[in-house]
């Protein structure tokens, strides 16, 4: 496997400069273009947010939250680590109307990545 650490909020720019780093793009043995990739790691001040984060994410999204991120005050991100110890039935249940931002949990800094190999004629 093949990753970058990419902080995070990010350009379109760098982000191309990490999937080509990577091989997203270039062919692979059998001439296809490779095109998956997914997060490996997380990294982030906020408590809880590594561990509730996937592997598949939208990275527009993830840029998005990583700017709120930045702006919020102390307070703001004490009650964002509050809501992300509560479980998406805990949240559904009190009526916040924040439940869908909340599930789609986001990092301030992950490891883009991709598997060598899953080529159906090479492997």
């Amino acid at each position: 496997m093949v990753g970058q650490w990419v902080p995070f909020p990010t350009t379109a720019e760098e982000l191309q400069r990490v999937f080509s780093a990577i091989g997203i793009g270039k062919p692979d043995a059998c001439g296809v273009p490779y095109e998956e990739w997914f997060v490996t790691a997380y990294e982030s001040r906020v408590r809880g947010l590594s561990s509730a984060l996937g592997e598949f994410v939208n990275l527009d999204e993830l840029n998005y939250l990583a700017v709120k991120l930045n702006s919020m005050e102390q307070s703001e991100l004490e009650e964002f680590e509050a809501a992300l110890e509560m479980d998406i039935d805990t949240l559904w249940k009190c009526g916040s109307q924040q439940t869908e931002s909340l599930s789609k949990k986001y990092p301030r800094r992950f490891k883009i990545g991709q598997r060598k190999g899953g080529c159906p004629c090479c492997d």
